[in-house]
């Protein structure tokens, strides 16, 4: 069917059986009634642009009706999910289970995929019911999808994949039309049910909508303008009033906001709210005072009020469980984690009861659970878990038939029940458990799957015994449990994600031989990653369709092969089955030791490289360093880590709070995992501290990362009420400290008019005590400062004693300012955009409206509350207005201009100047652009993790001006990507710069935006 636009009149159809038809500029449904009308098979299937049925998809469905005679097939779909190596399809897990010959009434799931895509209808039941579609460009096919399965006597749900989705089920949009006709084609539907007097249905498919298709509209606001969203929300709240509260009731709680803040006309509220859950916050469960409350924007806010019931707490209260070891006790197999309810306290042994139930079709075992704290922990809340499993209770009827137990874990804590899946543990045996044999041909293999941990009883039916190498090919003998060669299978094959590359057998005597071609083994993955192993799955075809892992015989070592740069290797994977992998080949590093002063020391070998560097990349932050190996006397390559002081642009400051991965960089070539060595791991150096910060060394499939935790444990932060209420009677009884506290933004930097106003001080002699706050020591300080750590306790008391407060950035809603304390706010620009109070629509990641409902119970002084800050710098009149407005200031406002711009008017700048081009080692005679873009409150990864959206072409500005220009490039500090630098030096990343008065003094050129 062509739209009308003329796009399909030039398609090459693929054969006589294809007819274009072109008929006017019809909506979706209505071109997709001319199709029916066309068309004079006996089956109709429709599609959607951009999907694709898989290559057996038709040829499943048709089977399942042929076969059974039902009116219409189904089955699941699918969308690529990132399986660890390779992205793969995975089915959606709320497709009806299969079955044959099924209707609504016996399976409601089906009513749960209501896209028609992937559906295959007899054209006779189709006609019978007068089925067709609504004149609608938007879900046309939600009414057809609900008539015909209501309709339908008989349904068949085909375990097979039919649909690659490679878009959204439910598409945003932002076309008004669009929007309407969703909102019609669901009422449509919902009059089809409401019709037929079944209330229960009615609510389940009105619950359905108001949580998938509809709430894609209300999710779409932010992004239409002011009489666009009225509209929206007309049509919204015109379908509320036909849904039950009761509907509402058993919706997720975010999501009845939503619709309340619908109804209620709050059509602002609602655009924040829905920026507010782009952010990805994570919010509070509260008990209040006896049922539980998630703590969503405007809970407790009186100038909105929202019900209570609106917050109601019912499946975000969920029961958490994680494995984090498996072993064996001869054939007792012995598990630890954790399993809690989120939101209710674990802090006492004997509040709650814990159970683990596995699951096999029918048959349960149910295994009483011992309470323990959390794992690896001593102290702190009873979250964790240990149970022990005879194998032999897996038994059925005395002997062992295969088959795959599912383990659930129940919690039963303060009156509230909860039980789900125990997910898979992140790194060691949790995530990679070890197997058991418990009979000459039975093994139990528990494993992960689908990230939920299962326990499978398997019979060994052939083993790998032998791997060797045979010239370019590797070699695999199986020998047969018959023993006969009769049993071996027409091939083998090699799978990894959708990849199936089929491996020749050759019967032998006792078994078979499989022949692998290591030229078959590449697959495309990202190109960024930076693992680019490939570790393929060996298996043999069963006589139920499904392919069966092939086990490697115990005491078979491991075959490996370097192909130039390449190693190709076969061996053992978790769960004792043949993997063959394929990857480049890595550095291996075979000792790493901590040195006291947090430097961490590593020795490795390279088959191919005699050189290159150890990259050392934060997780969180985009931004990584780099360390030269240098190859001693013996042919070791050795590289020093100073994690606890790195040397940048920022000056020498330990690494990050985070996990960085640890890489290695051939020279010009792209940074990859290392290797740590069997026996490195398995003597890995325990955690270090220097400075009160954390330095730990962990591994995970030979991999290592350094994770770093910061200064100020979780204790001392949650105690930040008591230090300053102690800090507080001190006060009363001798009075402020005679000292300054600075605080530069928040603690991440030496520089701006805070440090301006310090070397003031200095200049005059001040006998002052002056205090600079820093941020897990991310701040480079002279010695002429104090540094208090941020949420320290010292940094609790010096907020509380100072008798001064310097700060370019607001302290917070919990500070209050004794009436003799001088606070002066510097702040940090020229409000050339919105700021404080004239902000009307937030975009970036916060909590509105939950001032009240999140505030500290560390109330402050007793008497008036006193204004935050008592003096206000503005740099010129146009600034002094909008500040007055913008942060509603009745204070001493003093426009006396920024003193961080006297550096700017100094005699001693073209001095400074020198001093910062050799430190950022600037050749003479090179002009510097510097590009000083701000962060954009609508573009993030989450709540605080802000992107950046490059606006200049690096390449064409390298080309005209790499051979007498630098480029320095300052991004903004919320922003949590980095720029790639060159080698040549043209483009330098100098983010971490701490004082961006310096470079404005060495740069010949600027590009900014409104950042102050």
């Amino acid at each position: 069917m062509d739209d009308g636009t003329g796009t399909a009149a030039g398609a090459a159809l693929p054969d006589d059986r294809f007819r274009l038809i072109r008929k006017g500029a019809p909506s979706r449904g209505a071109a997709r009634n001319l199709g029916v009308a066309e068309s004079g098979g006996e089956f109709l299937l429709f599609a959607d642009s951009g999907d694709a049925l898989p290559p057996d998809a038709v040829e499943a469905l048709l089977g399942a009706l042929e076969k059974s005679g039902a009116e219409l097939a189904k089955g699941p779909d699918a969308s690529r999910k990132w399986t660890g190596q390779v992205s793969q399809w995975k089915a959606r897990g709320d497709t009806a289970a299969p079955a044959t010959g099924t209707d609504l009434h016996r399976s409601p799931d089906l009513l749960t995929d209501r896209k028609i895509v992937g559906t295959l209808l007899r054209r006779s039941f189709w006609d019978a019911c007068g089925l067709e579609f609504p004149d609608l460009a938007r879900y046309d096919d939600l009414p057809v999808m609900v008539r015909a399965l209501h309709l339908a006597k008989s349904v068949d749900v085909v375990p097979d994949i039919v649909v690659h989705r490679r878009s959204r089920r439910y598409a945003p949009t932002t076309e008004l039309q669009e929007i309407a006709d969703g909102f019609a084609a669901a009422n449509l539907a919902t009059a089809f049910v409401a019709e037929r007097g079944d209330v229960k249905e009615l609510r389940r498919l009105q619950l359905a909508l108001v949580t998938t298709e509809l709430k894609t509209f209300l999710d779409a606001l932010p992004d239409l303008s002011g009489d666009e969203r009225e509209q929206v929300i007309a049509l919204a709240a015109a379908y509320a009033n036909g849904v039950s509260a009761k509907v509402f009731g058993d919706a997720p709680a975010l999501t009845r906001l939503k619709w309340h803040l619908a109804t209620s006309g709050h059509t602002m509220e609602l655009v924040k709210v829905v920026r507010y859950e782009r952010g990805k916050s994570s919010p509070s469960i509260v008990r209040d005072p006896l049922r539980r409350y998630v703590v969503y924007p405007y809970w407790k806010d009186a100038k909105v009020d929202v019900p209570r019931d609106v917050y109601r707490a019912r499946d975000e209260v969920k029961m958490r469980g994680r494995t984090h070891a498996v072993s064996w006790e001869d054939d007792r197999l012995v598990v630890t984690g954790e399993a809690y309810i989120n939101s209710v306290s674990s802090r006492r042994r004997w509040t709650a009861i814990k159970t683990v139930t596995l699951r096999n079709g029918g048959r349960k075992v149910t295994v009483r659970a011992r309470q323990t704290p959390k794992p690896g922990k001593s102290s702190g809340g009873w979250t964790g878990f240990e149970f022990a499993l005879d194998a032999a209770k897996l038994k059925e009827r005395g002997g062992w038939a295969e088959g795959t137990w599912e383990v659930h874990a129940s919690v039963l804590n303060a009156g509230v029940f909860r039980q789900g899946p125990v997910r898979g543990g992140g790194s060691g045996t949790g995530a990679n458990p070890p197997y058991r044999y418990v009979a000459d041909d039975v093994r139990v293999v528990p494993k992960v799957v689908e990230g939920n941990l299962v326990v499978r009883v398997e019979r060994v039916r052939e083993k790998a015994t032998a791997l060797r190498w045979d010239g370019q090919a590797l070699i695999v003998e199986v020998e047969s449990a018959s023993g006969s060669a009769s049993e071996a299978p027409a091939e083998a094959v090699l799978t990894l994600g959708d990849s199936r590359v089929p491996v020749p057998v050759t019967a032998r005597p006792g078994g078979w031989t499989v022949r692998v071609d290591p030229d078959a083994l590449d697959v495309d993955i990202d190109p960024d990653s930076i693992d680019d192993t490939r570790d393929w799955a060996l298996s043999v075809a069963s006589g139920d369709g499904d392919d069966r892992p092939l086990v490697l015989a115990e005491g078979v070592q491991e075959a490996a092969r370097t192909f130039g740069a390449l190693e190709v290797s076969a061996g053992r994977g978790p769960s004792g089955y043949v993997r063959v992998r394929r990857a480049t080949t890595r550095l291996s590093v075979d000792d790493c030791v901590w040195r006291p002063d947090g430097t961490l020391s590593l020795a490795a070998t390279h088959p191919a490289h005699e050189s290159g560097q150890i990259v050392v990349r934060s997780r969180g932050r985009r931004k990584e360093f780099a360390f030269d190996l240098v190859r001693d006397g013996s042919g070791v390559l050795r590289a020093e880590v100073p994690a606890a002081a790195v040397p940048s642009v920022a000056g020498v400051l330990p690494l990050r709070p985070g996990r960085w991965d640890v890489l290695f960089r051939p020279p010009g070539e792209r940074a990859l995992t290392v290797r740590l060595a069997d026996a490195a791991q398995r003597s890995l150096p325990g955690p270090l501290e220097v400075a009160r910060r954390g330095y730990e060394l962990e591994t995970k499939n030979g991999r290592l990362v350094v994770a770093v935790t910061g200064d100020v444990s979780s204790e001392e932060k949650s105690a930040g009420g008591k230090y300053r209420e102690e800090a507080r009677k001190r006060v009363a009884r001798d009075g402020l400290r005679d000292a300054v506290l600075f605080s530069c933004f928040n603690g991440r930097q030496f520089s701006d008019s805070p440090k301006s106003i310090h070397e003031e001080l200095l200049r005059r002699g001040s006998d002052l005590e002056q205090l600079w706050v820093v941020n897990d020591a991310q701040a480079e300080l002279p010695d002429t400062l104090n540094a208090v750590r941020l949420n320290g306790k010292e940094w609790q008391e010096a907020v509380t004693t100072s008798k001064y407060i310097v700060t370019n950035h607001r302290l917070g809603d919990w500070f209050q300012r004794h009436p003799d304390q001088i606070v002066v706010q510097t702040w940090h620009g020229t409000p050339l955009k919105k700021i404080g109070r004239d902000v009307k629509e937030v975009h970036f990641a916060y909590a509105p409206g939950m001032k009240s409902a999140l505030q500290s119970k560390d109330k402050g002084p007793a008497g008036p509350k006193v204004p935050e800050w008592s003096h206000l710098l503005s740099p010129n009149p146009f600034s002094t207005e909008i500040f007055k407005r913008a942060f509603a200031f009745k204070g001493e406002m003093l426009e006396v201009g920024y003193p961080r711009n006297d550096l700017l008017h100094s005699p001693d700048a073209d001095a400074v100047a020198k001093r910062v081009r050799a430190r950022l080692g600037i050749p003479d005679g090179k002009r510097v652009v510097l590009y000083a873009p701000t962060w954009r409150d609508d573009q993030y990864y989450s709540r605080g993790r802000y992107k950046h959206d490059m606006r200049l072409d690096l390449d064409r500005a390298r080309a005209a001006l790499g051979d007498d220009h630098v480029l320095l490039v300052r991004l903004h500090s919320n922003v949590v990507d980095g720029v790639q630098e060159d080698p040549g030096g043209f483009v330098r990343d100098v983010s971490l710069y701490p004082d961006i008065t310096e470079l404005y003094l060495i740069s010949d050129m600027m590009i900014s935006d409104y950042s102050s």
